[in-house]
């Protein structure tokens, strides 16, 4: 979905959309930076549990495409 958006973590920026880093985000900035910059930019927390989940999706799809590969 387009739009400004920063996922945050301990009040540092972790990655951001594409709007975003064009209106001067980047990673290890903190909070009052982004507001200042660009405050139209809406900031998301970090899910831990969320990564945690993609990671075992991840590492399961991993393992299929390798089985499936031809030899």
């Amino acid at each position: 979905e387009p739009g400004c958006f920063a996922v945050m973590d301990r009040d540092q920026v972790l990655v951001t959309s594409r709007q975003a880093r064009d209106s001067g985000i980047h990673s290890g900035m903190r909070t009052g930076g982004v507001a200042a910059i660009s405050p139209e930019t809406v900031l998301l927390k970090r899910d831990a549990g969320k990564d945690k989940i993609a990671d075992k999706i991840f590492e399961i799809e991993r393992r299929l495409l390798i089985k499936r590969r031809p030899r």
